[in-house]
């Protein structure tokens, strides 16, 4: 059984088929929020019948007429079983997302939000925060914006119905890499203040880099 809704709904929708579960029963969900899910879950799951997932595909947009098809092939989905969580139950789920044509790896909960809020959602935060701050130049050129303003900032047409839970459920990270983000945008005005030239080639070398070591 799989629970796709909004993560602050995932807790709730477990309660609700609680009464339909047998021993044998596997629950997993599609949140990207997985250690206050886990949490919320617990004390309703003596049977340990729940195993997170987060298969980390997809894009901006959403709902049924954005269908796209082949969605999971080559994506990573990652599990994240509890301490208490049965091993055949976790293994049937890698299985589950391998069918699909998915890569999984395994996280603890933990590992799993101190991942996600570096890689998906500070960065969804820090393109609402970009495409704001442009507010007004938007509001008087917007025809100027270019493709690089438009490919850094496509994540910013995502859904305000989603992310505002993923932020509140995984505050303590996410503002982890706030206070992260702050401290690098600080030392860029300091090179850029001084007149740092060495500086900033190195600097955007270096992001470059680590960009170009994505796969």
């Amino acid at each position: 059984m799989v629970i796709a809704l909004p993560v602050m709904m995932i807790p709730a929708m477990f309660a609700d088929i609680k009464p339909y579960i047998s021993k044998d029963t596997i629950v997993t969900d599609m949140g990207s929020v997985k250690g206050g899910i886990a949490e919320k879950i617990s004390g309703l799951d003596p049977g340990n019948n729940f195993i997170g997932s987060h298969p980390v595909v997809g894009s901006e947009k959403s709902g049924v007429e954005n269908i796209v098809s082949g969605l999971y092939e080559g994506g990573m989905c990652i599990v994240t079983p509890g301490k208490n969580s049965d091993k055949k139950k976790t293994a049937k789920i890698a299985v589950l997302w391998k069918e699909l044509g998915m890569k999984v790896k395994k996280m603890t909960p933990r590992e799993h939000d101190a991942c996600m809020a570096s890689l998906s959602h500070f960065p969804h935060l820090a393109v609402f925060a970009m495409v704001t701050a442009s507010a007004d130049a938007l509001s008087k050129n917007k025809n100027a914006a270019g493709q690089g303003f438009k490919d850094s900032t496509r994540i910013a047409a995502s859904n305000e119905s989603i992310w505002p839970d993923i932020f509140l459920m995984n505050k303590k990270e996410v503002l982890k890499n706030i206070k992260a983000y702050n401290k690098e945008l600080e030392n860029l005005y300091g090179m850029i203040d001084s007149g740092r030239m060495d500086g900033l080639k190195s600097y955007i070398k270096n992001a470059r880099e680590l960009r170009e070591s994505i796969k």
